[in-house]
């Protein structure tokens, strides 16, 4: 199983993004140099800010749950179930 780091460094190979159903808009207040960061690895992956902020964080859930103990990922996937079916 690849991780996070590989799989936003993917993009640069692999340009497709995983369907992960409707999206939903958000305003999010970011640093300016993180921003950078964001838009420096997106112009290189030849990808829109917001596809390549959407893609790091995903893999940056993906790692924090891994480093959560089993008892709190699982009430957290739980909670996330809940809130994905009272949204359809």
């Amino acid at each position: 199983m690849p991780s996070p780091a590989q799989e936003v460094a993917g993009l640069f190979i692999y340009p497709d993004e995983p369907d992960e159903g409707p999206l939903r808009t958000i305003t999010l207040r970011v640093p300016s140099g993180r921003l950078a960061w964001i838009d420096a690895l997106a112009k290189n992956a030849d990808r829109s800010r917001n596809a390549m902020a959407g893609q790091l964080l995903r893999v940056g859930i993906s790692a924090v749950l891994g480093e959560l103990p089993d008892a709190v990922r699982e009430e957290v996937e739980s909670a996330v179930i809940e809130l994905i079916e009272g949204d359809v």
